[in-house]
């Protein structure tokens, strides 16, 4: 009989022991070779199924997901009878909770994890009914099976609430965080941008009014577009007024962007100029918007590196997880850049720690400098950081890297006293490729900056997001 260790005693790891002992080993076995030879048809199953229902699609659509889904669920069915010792038992709990995790990350509903389990339950019961086994061994199979499967989802649903709510305490940090005074020199960035293109778009109107006018590009890929997309709603939250406003404005302007686009020849001079006043009012009345936000802006300081008060790892899995949610319901992209320092081991080595520090924070305050308000930063640890790009796909980032490239290659830093160095760095680039678990982009955008030292340093590399994992 399998003896239970301390550490799993929680009521659900010990009915899972009490499964997996001796009474129940030769009907344990008998379930398996009649369930086994079909994990696969009810992997196939459980897909299918799921894929019918129009919630179900963000999670499961993407080519890597949809290959190594069918694989994964078909050997966790079989490794549902494989536990015969007291280690694989605990090897089994443990890997229920990552599972969970896992789901967590990728935001998958849980109630569509379990709707999936009960297609399976009713599934896998009329294999039993069917099979050769007796009356009371098959209700005391199909007892045995459905026990498995509950007790081993509930501690997948258990770590995945666990996960979630560590997540959304870290997310209401987050946006505490980010609501800071900080946010008020971000907000003046935007509405200086915003007026920038309001100017640029005056000025393309009458260029060459009214024989060659280009069409006005989107207000919703400007920085006060991208802005109002991907951040606003994701840190005033709680003020669901205020992003409501700041849509309806942004919907507002695009509106009178398209109306300008479709105005021709001399005729509407008139019309085009009253278009023209709208504009001017509408992006006047969402700069007092901007101004609005940041007049509720406050500091807190938690989640912050404090060497070059940039975010760090603790708000990653948030912000990542808005920027995918965010993506899949727009018709726009975002990419990460993930950059570190070349030879920076040699500054250490030759000025000493503190002037490693000195060269940290410099090189977080370029990076900050050379991006725009829509994006984020993080230091992931070390001379490692990396660049969320909103709205940006694999070659705007390729422009983006080539800038920051070449604005560093221009740059000499004082370190200190005396001390003044030039800094190169790598690039690794991953276009996000709709995969709903933000930890794959991290591992592609890890293997380009790799790829990136690997061929020079002093480069970008960008890798193919549906490239293998």
């Amino acid at each position: 009989m399998i003896e239970k260790t301390p550490v799993e005693r929680d009521e659900i790891s010990e009915r899972l022991f009490k499964i997996y002992t001796e009474p129940n080993a030769e009907l344990l076995k008998q379930v398996e070779n009649l369930v086994s030879p079909n994990a696969y048809e009810l992997a196939g199953y459980f897909y299918n199924s799921l894929l019918q229902i129009s919630e179900s699609k963000p999670y499961l659509n993407h080519k890597i997901v949809s290959e190594r889904l069918h694989e994964s669920l078909a050997q966790w069915l079989q490794d549902l009878f494989g536990p015969d010792d007291q280690a694989a038992v605990v090897n089994h709990i443990k890997r229920q909770r990552v599972i969970g995790q896992v789901h967590a990350r990728i935001n998958v509903p849980i109630k569509l994890v379990n709707h999936g389990i009960r297609l399976l339950k009713d599934k896998i019961g009329d294999i039993l009914l069917e099979s050769d086994l007796g009356d009371p061994q098959k209700f005391h199979a199909l007892v045995l099976i459905n026990n498995l499967l509950d007790y081993s989802t509930s501690l997948i649903n258990e770590s995945y609430i666990i996960h979630q709510l560590e997540n959304e305490n870290e997310t209401k940090a987050l946006r505490m965080n980010m609501i800071s005074l900080s946010l008020v020199v971000e907000l003046e960035r935007l509405r200086a941008s915003l007026f920038d293109w309001l100017r640029r778009t005056i000025v393309s109107i009458f260029e060459k009014y009214p024989e060659k006018r280009p069409a006005l590009p989107s207000v919703y890929h400007s920085d006060y577009g991208l802005w109002a997309i991907y951040k606003a709603e994701f840190l005033f939250s709680e003020q669901p007024e205020l992003t409501m406003k700041l849509q309806s404005q942004l919907r507002s302007t695009q509106e009178i962007v398209e109306r300008i686009n479709r105005l021709q020849g001399y005729e509407t001079r008139d019309e085009l100029s009253l278009a023209v006043e709208a504009l001017n009012e509408n992006v006047s009345h969402a700069a007092w918007l901007l101004g609005d936000f940041a007049s509720r802006a406050y500091e807190m300081e938690a989640g912050r590196d404090p060497l070059t008060r940039l975010f760090n790892r603790r708000f990653l899995p948030p912000v990542m997880q808005n920027m995918i949610r965010t993506t899949q319901v727009s018709e726009s992209m975002f990419s990460l850049l993930i950059c570190d320092i070349d030879e920076f081991k040699t500054i250490n080595d030759q000025h000493g720690h503190e002037i490693g520090d000195k060269a940290i924070t410099i090189f977080g305050d370029f990076l900050v400098s050379q991006v725009r308000a829509t994006d984020y930063i993080f230091r992931l640890g070390g001379d490692e950081f990396l660049i969320v790009l909103a709205g940006a796909d694999a070659e705007t980032s390729i422009t983006v890297a080539k800038k920051l490239l070449n604005q560093l290659a221009i740059r000499q830093f004082n370190l200190t006293n005396g001390i003044s160095t030039s800094l190169e760095m790598s690039i690794g680039i991953v276009e996000y490729d709709g995969h709903p678990d933000y930890l794959h982009m991290l591992n592609l955008a890890d293997k380009a900056l790799y790829k990136a030292k690997e061929t020079g340093k002093n480069r970008f590399f960008a890798i193919q997001a549906d490239g293998p994992d």
